[in-house]
């Protein structure tokens, strides 16, 4: 019983290791470029945080995806001075095609 608990673990974490990560898809609500990134302020089931991503342009109300990532809290941009109570560094951000 013992080993084939052991196998079904073995087999449950190797199952979470491959399943692919769940897109987020959120509003941009603000966001501020400075030297290789952008800080995003999103939007996405009645919270907002604040994402940083790679160096882009990005519109208020625009629609975009990404794959959750890293999260820092209380994090100092030196440069834009500020620190961010919580911020997310994420990976395969895009934006959404506009619903017509």
């Amino acid at each position: 019983m013992k080993k084939l608990f052991s196998m079904l673990a073995a087999t449950a974490l190797a199952s979470a290791l491959v399943l692919p990560a769940q897109a987020v898809e959120a509003t941009v609500v603000s966001a501020l470029k400075v030297e290789s990134y952008t800080y995003v302020e999103v939007s996405h089931d009645g919270k907002t945080e604040w994402v940083v991503v790679d160096l882009m342009d990005l519109q208020p109300g625009s629609r975009v995806s990404y794959e959750a990532g890293m999260v820092t809290d209380n994090f100092y941009s030196k440069f834009l001075n500020r620190t961010f109570a919580q911020v997310e560094f994420v990976s395969d951000f895009r934006i959404l095609p506009t619903k017509k």
